[in-house]
């Protein structure tokens, strides 16, 4: 992976990190009224590891989705 696309994909990495703890108890009460159920924070983290894990290793960035 080169280095410009190693940058960006821990730009978004971080930025979802940050998001869901510094917003936890939001997304905690959301989870609550729309599933009657809340999650630990380590149910959260174990939600969140593959998905970011997947993050990084998906397609690089000269491997185009659709043609625009």
């Amino acid at each position: 992976m080169e280095d410009n696309e190693f940058f960006w994909r821990l730009h978004f990495l971080l930025g979802s990190i940050v998001f869901t703890l510094s917003n936890y108890h939001m997304l905690l009460s959301m989870e609550k009224k729309s599933f009657k159920d809340s999650a630990e924070i380590e149910s959260v983290l174990h939600r969140m590891i593959p998905v970011l894990s997947a993050g990084l290793q998906a397609r690089g960035e000269k491997t185009f989705f659709s043609r625009i």
